[in-house]
């Protein structure tokens, strides 16, 4: 089953979050989805099904990793980053 993703045209910060699929769900099983939702005055709110917990952002937790802000985007890819090296 592939993640269902809402997101915004032309956004950065959509983008990331599209990264953000494609790399947690690397060694996901088929049955784990994310879904990413947006408020309407673009302050964005994430609902993540990952590893059979739900967790909101701005605030994501996995593990020892803690994003405050997901528009801080320099923070959010260095996060990207050592979870995919972690996961590898």
């Amino acid at each position: 089953m592939r993640p269902i993703l809402f997101v915004r045209r032309g956004c950065p910060v959509c983008a990331l979050a599209k990264t953000a699929v494609i790399l947690f769900n690397i060694k996901a099983p088929p049955s784990k989805k994310i879904d990413i939702v947006y408020e309407e005055d673009h302050r964005i709110k994430y609902l993540f099904e990952l590893l059979g917990k739900r967790v909101e952002l701005p605030v994501l937790m996995d593990e020892d990793l803690i994003i405050q802000s997901c528009y801080d985007i320099e923070s959010y890819l260095k996060m990207l980053e050592e979870l995919y090296l972690k996961r590898r």
